[in-house]
């Protein structure tokens, strides 16, 4: 079998930097040979040592089993590690076993860069306390476990001194018939600060109802756990899994974020509380919810009404918050009567928030087939204020995908002031005749992407604003709708410019409009400038490709005097399709700062009305031609 070593034997061995195990080595079966001491074999304050060779260390731990009341008596008589690193450093472990170990199998302690691969741990499943490797500061990738007891836990011990718990994270872990897959229990001991905790990509089978289980202190609530990509199902009887959560508080202690809707927990949809502010965001799903913690925190004076899908009050989240936050969503209804808002401007509305990320797939449905009858403001810029569906505000270096916004009562998605903020697969939909419910606005704000959005809507699928700077659009699909718009500059007094605009590989349906650039005439002085559109299909689309510097809808304006907003650089390459309209291209300009550095490439756009054949037209712009060119460049000239 393998000679046993005596205690003195295994220490004078650690003296080596490099050891390699090739046999089986046997621990003595008896405790008292130890001498009360925690460890068998002990590596201490060793810097580049490598150990491996395929051996086993047998730990001959079934007398010491019997014997161990660590479970029950936290005073207990300390039991042997097979394997301590104490302050080992810059280290590899590699194919070797630890078997049968009185206590832990594998303990470090103060060690650093340390490597362990193709270890081996075996003990049977009623040994008690034989931790397979223990370790602080932890990050678990891509392990697989099965029939376990628990699956990822972190557990604190009772009548313990002050500590701190942070910087662990479990990721890509799957489970197979895992009694309580993810846990965080401070029933064990009230008084460890845990934080910054993540458990992500996290899937497979819980043999347990309950699967996830966050049950932090109520002195110390955790702060900074993240719930990313989570997706466990129950296979016994009784309904599907679900989760609990204990002393969490969003908005002051716990960030609870949530990249993907948790498929096989539908019963638990988040809720973000702010105790300390009564706006603070509430969000329901379908199916059942408990209103208490709503009622204790707001009072029933905010509470929702509840029919048979839930409603989402009027809110505001952010306040000048820094984290990483998640709503996880199913269908969200607002109230349908404009006079439920006060004259607010927006239903949802993120403010000072860095590091958002909003996803789920869920749907914010603005009711706003009422709204839609009593909007004046196509016809009068003083109209009353009707709310946007989603406000973004002030928010930086953050992430929105998955998502829907439905029947907006106004704009569906607007930012103000935003910057590094990225949409991806957002959808838009509303009627072809709901007014001024553009598809996402982007007002004063840099570094903005939006990708992969479907869009239809009664107005632009997308507007650009003043104020905006460096938009990337890229694979978007528009209509019903108006198009893509840098619109209405000029239209009131202090406007920012605009530049840095590039829309490519968009797709365009049946709309009114295709890819246009607007501002109003009798304007104060402005400036749009590296505006590029490329590579976009029409398709029935009236007016493809639009400058149009005397827009003026309604006669909201006066036409006396032209637009003072300055247009150069830009360029429209690679448009395709049919048009709708006979006027396939329209560059108006103005006459007072004529249009500069207009380029016109590779344009193809068949008119398939009667009457002839697609034109274009051109005032005050002299445009650069290459490529091929349908209709020909300026076939009219104003």
């Amino acid at each position: 079998m393998g000679k046993n070593l005596s205690i003195a034997t295994i220490s004078l061995l650690l003296v080596l930097a490099s050891t390699k195990a090739q046999q089986v080595f046997d621990a003595p079966s008896d405790v008292a040979s130890f001498n009360g001491k925690d460890g068998w074999v002990v590596f201490e304050r060793i810097d580049g040592l490598t150990m491996s060779g395929g051996g086993v260390f047998d730990g001959k731990g079934q007398q010491a089993w019997q014997k161990n009341e660590c479970q029950k008596d936290k005073n207990c008589n300390v039991l042997p590690i097979n394997i301590r690193f104490n302050y080992v450093t810059n280290s590899k472990v590699q194919d070797i076993t630890s078997k049968d170990s009185k206590f832990f199998h594998i303990n470090l302690l103060e060690c650093k860069k340390l490597q362990f691969q193709h270890v081996t741990i075996i003990a049977p499943v009623d040994s008690p306390n034989t931790d397979g490797i223990h370790v602080g500061r932890v990050r678990v990738i891509g392990a697989t476990l099965s029939n376990t007891d628990n699956g990822v836990r972190i557990k604190t011990w009772p009548a313990s001194t002050s500590r701190v718990a942070s910087d662990i994270h479990f990721e890509d872990v799957v489970m197979n018939n895992v009694a309580n897959p993810i846990i965080i229990d401070q029933n064990y001991c009230p008084n460890i600060k845990i934080s910054n905790v993540s458990f992500k990509k996290i899937r497979g089978t819980s043999s347990t109802k309950e699967a996830v289980n966050l049950i932090c202190s109520k002195s110390v609530p955790c702060q900074q756990v993240v719930l990313s990509d989570i997706d466990l199902a129950y296979k016994g009887g009784g309904g599907c899994a679900t989760s609990t959560c204990a002393n969490v508080q969003p908005a002051e202690s716990l960030q609870l974020v949530l990249d993907k809707f948790v498929k096989h927990i539908r019963d638990y949809i988040a809720t973000v509380l702010a105790s300390s502010n009564p706006a603070g965001i509430i969000m329901f799903g379908e199916g059942f919810v408990d209103l208490k913690p709503f009622i204790d925190v707001l009072g029933t004076g905010w509470l929702p009404w509840v029919y048979e899908r839930f409603i989402l009050f009027l809110v505001t989240w952010g306040r000048a918050i820094s984290g990483k936050f998640m709503l996880l969503l199913m269908t969200t209804h607002a109230p349908s009567d404009v006079a439920s808002f006060n004259g607010k401007d927006g239903w949802v509305v993120f403010e000072r928030i860095d590091g958002l990320t909003v996803s789920g797939g869920g749907v914010f449905d603005g009711k706003g087939q009422q709204a839609w009858q009593k909007n004046e403001c196509q016809k009068d810029k003083n109209c009353n204020v009707l709310p946007i569906n989603i406000r973004f505000n002030y928010v930086t270096n953050s992430i929105v995908q998955d998502i829907t916004s439905k029947d907006s009562k106004f704009f569906h998605i607007n930012l103000l002031e935003c910057k590094k903020l990225q949409f991806q697969h957002v959808s838009i939909i509303a009627p072809a005749d709901s007014p001024n419910t553009d598809g996402i606005h982007v007002g004063r704000s840099s570094q903005i992407t939006i990708t992969n959005a479907d869009i239809g809507t009664g107005d632009d699928c997308i507007s650009v604003g003043d104020g905006a700077q460096d938009i990337t659009v890229n694979q978007v699909t528009c209509g019903p709708g108006h198009g893509i718009s840098i619109e209405s500059l000029g239209r009131y007094q202090n406007e920012e410019p605009v530049s840095g605009i590039r829309v490519t590989g968009a797709a365009l349906s049946n709309t009114d409009n295709g890819v246009r650039i607007k501002t109003w005439p009798a304007s104060t002085p402005g400036v749009a400038s590296d505006i590029h559109f490329e590579d976009v299909v029409m398709n029935n689309v009236a007016n493809p490709i639009i400058i149009d510097q005397n827009y003026c809808p309604n006669i909201q304006c006066s036409n006396q005097s032209p637009s003072k907003v300055k247009i150069s650089n830009v360029s429209f390459k690679k448009i395709r399709g049919t048009s709708s309209t006979k006027e396939a291209v329209n560059l108006v300009c103005s006459k007072s700062v004529p249009c500069q550095q207009v380029v016109l490439s590779d344009i193809d756009l068949a008119y398939k009305g009667g009457g002839g054949s697609a034109t274009s037209t051109c005032a005050n712009v002299q445009p650069a031609v290459s490529g091929k060119q349908n209709p020909p460049a300026c076939t009219n000239k104003l």
